[in-house]
This record gives C-alpha cells, sequence and structure tokens, in this order.
C-alpha cells in the first residue's frame, strides 16, 4: 500500500503523513462477517490497522477488535485517484 494522510488544522497546521508497506484483504469484522476488510502492515502487530471498505472510494478505520472506530473524516480514508486495488502482501 502507499498511504498518505493529511491531519487538518494541528497547532502546526495541515500535517502530511506518508507509509507504505504490505496488505492483505480479511473477511468480516465485529458487526458483518461479510465486510471486507484491509488490514496494513499484518505481519508488524505494534503498526497493524484494519479498515474497513464501506465503498469504492471510502475505509473506515477499525480498532483491534474490528469494530469501527467512529465516524466522520477522523476516522475514514477516501481514495484520491480512480485506479483499482493492486495486489497486497
Amino acid at each position: 500500500y502507499d498511504l498518505r494522510e493529511t491531519y487538518l488544522a494541528t497547532a502546526e497546521g495541515d500535517r502530511r503523513v506518508s507509509a507504505a508497506g504490505d496488505w492483505v484483504v480479511l473477511r468480516g469484522s465485529a458487526s458483518d462477517s461479510a465486510a471486507t476488510v484491509y488490514r496494513l502492515n499484518p505481519a508488524n502487530p505494534a503498526a497493524t490497522r484494519s479498515y474497513l471498505r464501506v465503498d469504492d472510494m471510502h475505509l473506515s478505520q477499525l480498532d483491534r477488535e474490528g469494530s469501527e472506530i467512529g465516524s466522520g473524516p477522523g476516522y475514514t480514508l477516501v481514495r484520491t485517484d480512480s485506479g483499482s486495488p493492486q495486489g497486497g502482501s
């Protein structure tokens, strides 16, 4: 994966962070056994992050138990390109 995040309106202004690594596709979340979940950095538990596929453009962050953390822009990734996902790990 290649992830670029922007934290808006921090004390220092907007802050950009980039990360890259392996990812896997899983089935099932805490609330939906048929959900598609993307897990980033699956081999490194300290850095693992999981996201629920909401639709083609949005991923919602999950906690370590597989439940949605919250709603709104602070917990949602929005796709900014028109490419389709490439292979994971």
